[in-house]
């Protein structure tokens, strides 16, 4: 049989009923011609009834070793030239696909496509509108939605796929060595929808703030240590500018779990130090709020 024009990698770890949204809106494109490949990353949950929903979908069932090793299995196992990566939370508009694909095929050059997307909290929607995002701007603070992407298969096994030992920051590793090889192309469309819940990875990046912040600027340093020995003068400034903005993403983090630990009765000095020191004067107004809230709840002047 032809291969696909797109494989949609998804990987699904116990998704409860989150898994029927995604697939339904891979069915739904506009794009016919693809093959799903649900990763199943060895939780409790039954998924043997994707196989059932539409010929095109695949389940491949492994022993639980992470989403990074899921979307590595995924794509070693892809049939297209293009992938496609859904996460199991996520949807995206009919014409995701069809879009992507036709600016992947008018550049050559290209390895990897985003589109613009939109946060769907509970009570509210937020869009991420599609800017030009390049190499030097993700070492600093842009940032790409995964569930947008398409990428060359050739060329996601060319830069080493995910790292399976990142826990936190493998989608923003593989983007970095992704736009160091070729700038990134968008569509300037929103065409995916990102569910902001409870069970996200986004969520645990506040409560591991830490590993967040370890894995990120680890991440930095290394094409920091790059852009040097290349003498890359953007590379390291714009590294740079990224170790010093990590701050400024986790500071608040930290505030946030010392919010949490006052509520629970157990204030912890370590996430308030921590806050103090990546972000002082966030940290000082947000406790100087906090005073002020206390004694008008008091009464007290």
């Amino acid at each position: 049989m032809p291969s696909p024009s797109v494989s949609v990698v998804l990987p699904a770890y116990n998704p409860g009923s989150l898994l029927h949204r995604s697939i339904d809106s891979v069915r739904a494109q506009s794009l016919t011609d693809w093959e799903l490949l649900v990763i199943d990353d060895g939780g409790a949950d039954d998924l043997s009834w994707v196989e059932m929903l539409d010929p095109r979908v695949r389940r491949v069932r492994q022993q639980n070793r992470g989403v990074s090793t899921a979307r590595n299995v995924g794509v070693s196992l892809a049939a297209a030239r293009f992938v496609a990566f859904l996460d199991q939370d996520d949807e995206w508009l009919p014409e995701k696909l069809e879009a992507q694909v036709e600016v992947m095929e008018e550049d050559d050059g290209a390895t990897l496509c985003y589109t613009g997307f939109e946060w769907v909290h509970p009570d509210r929607v937020v869009p991420h509108d599609p800017t030009p995002v390049t190499y030097h701007g993700l070492l600093h603070d842009q940032t790409i939605c995964l569930s947008s992407t398409m990428a060359r298969r050739d060329t996601y096994w060319a830069v080493g796929g995910h790292d399976p030992l990142m826990a936190l920051m493998q989608d923003y590793d593989w983007f970095l060595r992704m736009a160091r090889l070729a700038e990134p192309v968008s569509v300037e469309r929103i065409l995916c929808r990102y569910h902001v819940h409870g069970g996200n990875t986004s969520d645990t990046w506040t409560t591991d703030y830490r590993r967040g912040m370890a894995e990120r600027n680890a991440t930095l340093r290394a094409h920091l240590r790059v852009g040097q020995r290349l003498g890359e003068t953007g590379t390291v400034e714009a590294a740079r500018a990224g170790i010093r903005w990590t701050s400024h993403i986790y500071g608040p983090m930290a505030y946030d779990q010392f919010r949490g630990s006052v509520r629970a009765r157990r204030p912890s000095a370590r996430h308030l130090a921590e806050s103090l020191r990546m972000v002082p004067g966030y940290t000082l107004a947000a406790m100087a709020r906090r005073a002020r809230n206390a004694i008008g709840r008091d009464g007290s002047p």
